[in-house]
């Protein structure tokens, strides 16, 4: 992990105003080297296809930072809709007692921004693709949201076989 002032990180210009003056610092780690510690090597199976990994506003938790996985290292091309906001699932929490009641509080010592400057926190994964749904129904719009989703991943298929 490597820390630096805020004002170097690279999307700093896009960052709001409220983040640039209540934080002074920030940390990036490679995502690749970390899962690379925890995993063991496995010989590559004989797989040539295209990987895409669905969400929607339903996803969240761990399956949130599966999807970062999927866009850090280009494993799959995540398509859909934004995903519910963020947890800092993978940062440590902190833990406070409250001075009156003895209440234990836990919170995020920490604040993710997206590639595009965005909270984390606020906006939650952005796909690679994104499909904008109108809210509804959530059984209808599942259905709807995997019918647009197979519509794209046909014609992304067509146009690498040069069809209209």
């Amino acid at each position: 992990m490597e820390i630096n002032t805020i004002d170097k990180l690279p999307i700093y210009d896009l960052l709001p105003a409220e983040v640039k003056e209540s934080f002074m610092y920030y940390a990036t780690t490679d995502i690749v080297k970390d899962f690379e510690k925890f995993s063991k090597y496995v010989e590559p199976v004989d797989f040539n296809g295209k990987i895409f990994l669905i969400v929607s506003r339903t996803t969240y938790s761990t399956a949130n930072i599966f999807a970062e996985f999927c866009k850090e290292t280009g494993f799959a091309t995540v398509i859909g809709e934004r995903t519910r906001k963020g947890d800092g699932g993978w940062l440590m929490p902190g833990l406070m007692r409250l001075p009156n009641s003895g209440l234990i509080v836990r919170f995020d010592g920490a604040m993710l921004i997206n590639q595009d400057g965005t909270s984390y926190f606020e906006t939650g994964s952005i796909p690679d693709i994104e499909i904008k749904m109108m809210p509804k129904n959530p059984f209808e719009k599942d259905e709807e949201l995997k019918q647009k989703i197979l519509q794209v991943i046909k014609s992304l298929e067509n146009e690498e076989k040069g069809i209209k």
